[in-house]
């Protein structure tokens, strides 16, 4: 059985990291170079850093995120935001990046998936899927950091994604965001059902047992956080101990917590 991983995201802003609810109302809440050498201490998983300054405005990823990235950690590394062509995506993963991110780019029907994937292979590139929930209990897509809602629902993005040549589906809770109130379970396990991909969720962790429920309830392989890691005393390494007491298999590590 594949062992599932859990990986903290980073967002930057330039020098600064940053945290938001539902893709909005945006926060310094430290630098990126103090939270790389945290992270590298810990022995994460892997490692999500997202530019959201180049997600909301349409700039292309800020490559010196990148380059100090490399400079500090040693583990897996996943970078987007503002990436928009194949070109984009040759130019992080020449640079050093292990996958990239993309969004936004997908909702415009380019063929960046088939294009970078033909090049690279499916397994560098996560295909993320931003969803929102509406008032009469639905879910509808969006993208450009949550400001345009987009056609077809999660299920159908998915398949569509995976066929394009995607290696990994990422489900963004835009409603969950910044709330710590638990992954949405529901979405995640119905995007799961129709892919063989894995999925990453994210949006809504507040505890490792929110980890422990989506390991459990849903056919995700990985869950992704930020507030909690920021903003409690949890730790990646807590959340695989909880994991791992539950009987879900995770890599086992003590370095740094």
């Amino acid at each position: 059985m594949l062992k599932f991983r859990v990986i903290p995201i980073v967002l930057v802003d330039g020098p600064n990291v940053v945290k938001g609810s539902e893709f909005d109302n945006w926060r310094r809440i430290g630098t990126l170079a103090p939270a790389l050498n945290v992270y590298n201490t810990r022995d994460v998983d892997e490692l999500i850093l997202l530019d959201t300054r180049a997600s909301r405005s349409g700039q292309g990823f800020n490559r010196r995120i990148l380059e100090q990235a490399l400079g500090r950690i040693s583990v897996p590394l996943s970078v987007g935001g503002g990436v928009r062509s194949a070109e984009d995506v040759a130019d992080l993963i020449d640079g050093g990046a292990d996958k990239v991110v993309i969004g936004s780019a997908l909702a415009s029907g380019s063929k960046i998936l088939e294009e970078s994937s033909g090049r690279f292979g499916a397994q560098a590139l996560i295909a993320t899927i931003d969803v929102r929930s509406t008032p009469e209990g639905g879910q509808m897509c969006c993208a450009f950091g949550a400001s345009k809602v987009i056609a077809g629902s999660p299920l159908e993005l998915a398949r569509r994604y995976e066929a394009a040549g995607a290696g990994e589906i990422m489900v963004n809770s835009v409603s969950r965001d910044g709330s710590m109130t638990g992954f949405d379970l529901a979405v995640i396990d119905e995007v799961a059902k129709v892919v063989t991909i894995p999925v990453i969720a994210a949006g809504g962790a507040g505890s490792p047992s929110d980890f422990v429920d989506l390991a459990t309830s849903t056919g995700a392989s990985a869950g992704a956080a930020g507030s909690l890691f920021s903003f409690t005393e949890a730790t990646p390494q807590d959340v695989r101990d909880s994991l791992s007491a539950a009987g879900i298999p995770v890599r086992r590590t003590r370095k740094g917590g």
